[in-house]
């Protein structure tokens, strides 16, 4: 659904560590994923947000639409 909502949805913060590897190679929203991620995960395809504090600015700094 991200990706078919991708006009809509520009990025997700989740801590399902195998979403990246769901979505499309041609995906080109956000993800950001929270909370410690195992070593196999790819994060050059996402973004690790380490707590719910530093959550907010991760995301703002990341915001495609302020690009």
């Amino acid at each position: 659904m991200l990706y078919y909502l991708r006009n809509q949805i520009l990025g997700i913060v989740d801590d399902n560590h195998g979403l990246q590897t769901e979505l499309p190679d041609k995906y080109e929203g956000k993800v950001f994923l929270f909370g410690t991620q195992p070593q196999e995960v790819d994060l050059s395809k996402a973004l690790r947000i380490p707590t719910w504090q530093e959550a907010y600015q991760i995301v703002k700094e990341h915001n495609p639409l302020q690009q």
